[in-house]
Parts: C-alpha cells; structure tokens; sequence
C-alpha cells in the first residue's frame, strides 16, 4: 500500500490516469456505484475543510461506500439522516440543499476543537452531556453565542 502525502510524489503520469479515471466516473457513473463495497475509506486529515470531507463523502457514497461522520448528527440527527436518505435515494439536489442548511450548525460545532461545542450544544439542548474533562475547558462566551445562534437558527432551540 502506498501512503501519498504530497501531489509530488505522483509522475505526471499516474496524475494523468487519475485525472482520466475521475473523468470515467464521471461519464460512466453506474459502473462505478459498488467500487467501494466492503471496503474501508478513510479521511485522515487532521482538520479537513468541509469542502474537503463533503467531497469525501460524496465520493465514496457515490462508489458504493457506507457511512458519513458528522458532528451536526449529535445534535440533529434527523436533519443529517434525511441528507443521506436523499442522497442514497439519488436525490442530490435535495441532499446538497439539506447540506447548506447543515453549513452553519457544523460550523458552529467546529468553532473550537472537538468535542468542546457539541458537548456544549447539548447541555444548552438538555440533553446532560455534562461538562469537559481537563484539558479541555468550556468554550469562550463568543463561541457559546455562535453555539446558541446556529442552534436557534436551526430551529433546536427557541428564545
């Protein structure tokens, strides 16, 4: 198995076949719907921008993969497990809509590092995930006001 760290460990041509088997993909969806089956993909990157785990994702949901790791599930589950039902029912417009309406609710819960917002989202929902264990602290009170805006704009929490 070979680990790429770096684009310039690739010759120009292995980069010219990916780019060519990305665009088969592209033209011949079908034949590529169970690549992934049985098999396990992972992201590794230590802070991956959502961009970056949303392609991810759709790519290996795209090939036959299972599962999605999602923050946001914590503290709505529903919302996320109708974005995945959409979009293993094919329906990728209503799945990337479900996903922008994820954006800012994931981007509150990724405002300081995990699980620091989550746990916080969840005592402010009730739900008694209790407090963080040393070295992790509360989070600042302008993260706990982006916390609380995003839950409240998601419709989780009323004033």
């Amino acid at each position: 198995m070979n680990h790429l760290i770096d684009i310039l460990q690739l010759s120009p041509e292995e980069i010219m076949e990916l780019v060519s088997t990305a665009c088969d993909i592209i033209d011949h969806p079908a034949a590529y719907a169970h690549k992934c089956d049985g098999k396990i993909l992972a992201t590794l990157f230590f802070e991956p921008s959502t961009r970056t785990r949303l392609s991810f994702e759709s790519a290996m949901l795209s090939l036959g993969g299972k599962g999605v790791i999602s923050v946001v599930s914590n503290v709505a589950p529903e919302l996320v497990h109708n974005c995945c039902q959409a979009f293993f029912d094919r329906d990728t417009a209503k799945a990337c809509a479900l996903q922008l309406e994820m954006l800012p609710l994931e981007e509150a819960l990724f405002c300081e590092v995990n699980p620091i917002p989550v746990k916080y989202a969840m005592n402010v929902l009730g739900w008694n995930a209790g407090e963080c264990r040393l070295p992790l602290v509360e989070p600042s009170d302008a993260h706990k006001a982006k916390i609380e805006q995003a839950l409240q704009a998601a419709g989780l929490i009323k004033e």
